[in-house]
């Protein structure tokens, strides 16, 4: 279906070829008609310039001459010598007498005069010239050979354009027909026309987006499906151990239980992660940070005694308007990260602020193991351990953080990190300003859009 659609680009790129090239025949006719009218206009008036300057010259010398003489017989020599343009005329006048010189104006051209006057002598010299529509041949030649030259420069480079738009569209069509098969590994290249070069840019992106999401994909099933089967081999292993007679059922209950517990912790952060990435709707209110960290501490303090970590909390009065159970889920994997990354005697400290540019943050300080800088862009991935064997001892599924980070996007706002190992982490979530003033202006419209309503209804 994606090769057809891309072939039939082409042939209707291909057909656009001869209504181009009547285009730019019509644009080079029109050019040439239009600098022909100008040329013809141009040449006439200076024909008419140059005719009339001359004129004027020879009827100046002649009408000199004939003041100085009587008769017309000393002026003939002189007439004869200076007409000498084709059908060019000399009528002279002493006194009375008229008498002219030079061949007769033909009757189908424009004639250009001049006078001239000395004494009694009066001099009219007279040339026929060329009308405006005579176009020389010299220009009628260059002008066709601009023509021919435009045309084929149109018809070179219409040709070389079309080839690399047909190059191009093919390899976009093949790159296509790749990525629907499933192969994310194809590239178009960004070099051609700008246009083109943009496409390419952007089709490469997507393909590499695909793929890299394909590489999350394969390695997120091959980590769940160790995640999953790790603890149900150790549950078929103890029954059949109880079903063998080889260890006795009391023996076998705890770690069992335990291992199932571990199954349905994964399985339930598994759901929790994919009701956050399908974007279900959640519910916005009016909260306290300061409220909600200090009722999480309280709920989390038998699990941090018991880790041997005490918890601490410094709440204060910051007022946002956001998801409440999406914030909960939040707090609580930050909380229960930071507790069991913390060794025996640590701490883990809560609280909330707003800083210099009034963005609410809540933040879970540990006094734990820390996390080296080239970990830190990867603890929110799914199923990433800095230290997979104590991790998976202390009955974590390796989606905290992740689900942390999703649920903190999908209110708005991101999580922070500040650690380094031996000197514990700080986690922070942060809510814009922006965000929570957006929130709040869109929740007192519609608040006021019912009153507004009900004011109409009683008015009618």
């Amino acid at each position: 279906m994606t090769r057809r659609k891309g072939r039939s680009v082409l042939v209707r790129l291909a057909s656009l070829r001869l209504p181009v090239l009547l285009v730019v025949l019509a644009a080079a006719a029109l050019a040439l008609a239009i600098g022909y009218g100008v040329m013809s206009r141009v040449t006439h008036a200076q024909e008419v310039r140059n005719a009339r300057e001359e004129n004027l010259a020879v009827a100046g010398v002649l009408a000199e001459e004939a003041a100085k003489t009587d008769g017309f017989s000393e002026i003939s020599g002189s007439a004869a010598l200076l007409l000498r343009e084709e059908h060019q005329r000399a009528v002279i006048t002493l006194g009375s007498v008229r008498h002219v010189f030079g061949a007769p104006l033909p009757a189908n051209r424009q004639v250009v005069a001049a006078t001239s006057k000395a004494q009694d002598a009066t001099v009219v010299v007279s040339s026929p010239i060329d009308s405006p529509a005579s176009m020389p041949l010299t220009f009628v030649v260059l002008g066709s050979g601009v023509l021919v030259v435009v045309l084929g420069s149109a018809v070179l480079a219409n040709a070389v354009s079309n080839r690399e738009v047909r190059r191009r569209a093919e390899l976009a069509v093949a790159a296509a027909d790749q990525v629907a098969a499933g192969d994310f590994s194809a590239r178009v290249g960004s070099d051609g026309p700008d246009v083109l070069a943009a496409f390419g840019r952007a089709f490469d992106a997507m393909a590499a987006r695909l793929e890299e999401a394909e590489k999350d994909q394969r390695v997120f099933l091959a980590d769940l499906a160790h995640e999953i089967g790790t603890p149900l081999n150790a549950i078929a292993g103890f029954a059949m151990a109880v079903v063998d007679g080889t260890i006795p059922p009391e023996k076998a209950r705890g770690p069992i239980a335990a291992q199932t517990a571990r199954v349905t912790e994964l399985l339930d952060d598994l759901t929790q992660l994919r009701a956050i990435d399908a974007g279900d709707e959640e519910g916005q209110s009016e909260v306290d940070l300061g409220s909600i960290a200090t009722e999480l501490v309280a709920a989390y303090e038998p699990i941090a005694a018991e880790a041997g970590v005490r918890l601490s909390v410094r709440p204060k009065r910051v007022m946002v308007r956001l998801a409440p159970r999406l914030l909960d889920t939040v707090l609580r994997n930050l909380i229960s990260n930071a507790i069991r990354y913390t060794p025996d005697g640590g701490t883990v400290e809560v609280g909330c602020y707003q800083d210099v540019a009034r963005d609410a943050v809540v933040y879970v300080k540990d006094s734990g193991i820390g996390i080296a800088v080239e970990h830190q862009a990867k603890v929110f991935d799914r199923f990433y351990r800095v230290d997979e064997a104590r991790d998976r001892e202390s009955g974590g599924s390796g989606l905290g953080l992740a689900i942390a980070k999703r649920s903190a996007e999908a209110i708005g706002g991101h999580l922070e990190l500040d650690s380094s190992p031996g000197r514990g982490s700080e986690f922070r979530f942060v809510l814009p300003r922006a965000l929570q003033e957006a929130q709040r202006n869109r929740t007192s419209l519609d608040e006021e859009l019912p009153a507004t309503g009900s004011q109409l209804a009683g008015r009618n």
